[in-house]
């Protein structure tokens, strides 16, 4: 027995609609909104907590918490800082501890000179190193965030890396100079601290890229080594180049 479905003119023809669904795009969800600019006696009020936070906490949780401080403000200040205190702590090693600047003392030309002009060449060589502080500094990170931007697709900004980068640099710095300056024990303390302190600012490096530039631990090493080993090839092809110049100018002599 089948069953047939009731007919007839009192059924009403009823057509199959397909349901209409809407898609919502789900909400973003974001992250914290980056902190007001501080003013510059608030940002240098707060730099030994910084120090302190990111040589005895180290990682890269440290640096993104402070790289939202970022100014150019505060990163000059310790730049300035940091050359004004190096180089009176250089001009203090010389006339205090004149077996620091052995090459100096050594050389014969300045034991010819009078004790005045020898003092005045080391307040010369102590502002040198107060000049050269910032030059270096910023060569060293325009070669890394190059590498970084152009062969490695950072995102980060180059502000934010100097300002991370100076949050270790300077109290590790300051921290080996003033260890020189120590009679005695100073010269062989800081023959231990500078090469650690050179290796922690390493490691520190690595985590401040980690956190500006978003890297994973094996990119932040590859944009620390990259430039070193850019250099050190740059270095052997300019001694090779030089070595082939002075073989075929001898060459040339000979002839």
């Amino acid at each position: 027995m089948s069953y047939h479905p009731p007919s007839g003119p009192n059924r009403p023809n009823q057509q199959y609609q397909q349901p209409y669904f809407t898609y919502q795009t789900p909400p973003v969800v974001e992250g914290p909104e980056p902190e007001a600019a501080l003013s510059l006696q608030e940002s240098l009020r707060q730099l030994p907590a910084q120090w302190r936070k990111v040589l005895f906490r180290p990682g890269a949780h440290s640096f993104a918490e402070e790289k939202s401080k970022a100014t150019w403000d505060s990163v000059w200040i310790q730049l300035l800082l940091y050359s004004i205190i190096s180089g009176l702590l250089a001009y203090l090693a010389s006339l205090l501890l004149p077996n620091v600047n052995s090459v100096y003392q050594t050389n014969t030309i300045l034991q010819l000179l009078p004790q005045g002009a020898r003092q005045l060449f080391y307040l010369l060589a102590a502002s040198m190193q107060s000049v050269m502080v910032p030059i270096l500094f910023f060569l060293w990170n325009g070669i890394v965030f190059g590498c970084v931007r152009l062969l490695l697709g950072g995102k980060g900004s180059f502000l934010q890396q100097c300002y991370t980068s100076l949050l270790f640099t300077v109290p590790l710095g300051l921290l080996t100079d003033i260890i020189s300056l120590i009679p005695v024990v100073g010269s062989i303390v800081s023959a231990i601290v500078g090469p650690a302190s050179f290796i922690y600012g390493i490691v520190l490096t690595i985590f401040s890229l980690m956190a500006v530039h978003r890297f994973s631990g094996g990119r932040a090493s590859t944009a620390v080594f990259l430039p070193v080993g850019i250099l050190f090839i740059l270095s052997c092809l300019l001694i090779l180049i030089l070595g082939s110049l002075v073989a075929a100018f001898g060459l040339f002599a000979a002839f």
